[in-house]
């Protein structure tokens, strides 16, 4: 995927997750995590602030290097700082929507 496809379903996704947590009146940040490995990246982030869950959503396509390499949630998951994890399966009808794609 190229890196402005990235960006567009990363800001598609935000937008859709800011606009539910807007609707529910649900106080929330978005920080912008930059490094070259963004799962160590958020569980460091996660452990700086002391946080008590990190929420992400899971791969739709594994790929064979996902299985090989070990997929970004799974870094996270098994994350040494040892914060829970609570992990969101992507669900076709938000696809229908916008949102997590």
């Amino acid at each position: 995927m190229s890196d402005s496809g990235f960006k567009k379903k990363v800001l598609g996704n935000t937008g859709f997750a800011q606009q539910h947590l807007v609707n529910h009146d649900i106080p929330y940040e978005i920080v912008k995590l930059e490094g070259k490995n963004l799962a160590d990246e958020a569980v460091k982030f996660a452990k700086d602030i002391n946080a008590t869950m990190m929420l992400i959503g899971t791969t739709r396509n594994i790929r064979i290097q996902d299985y090989v390499l070990g997929a970004d949630e799974q870094k996270i998951i098994a994350n040494t700082a040892k914060v829970p994890v609570m992990c969101v399966n992507p669900n076709q009808e938000l696809f229908k929507t916008g949102g997590f794609n």
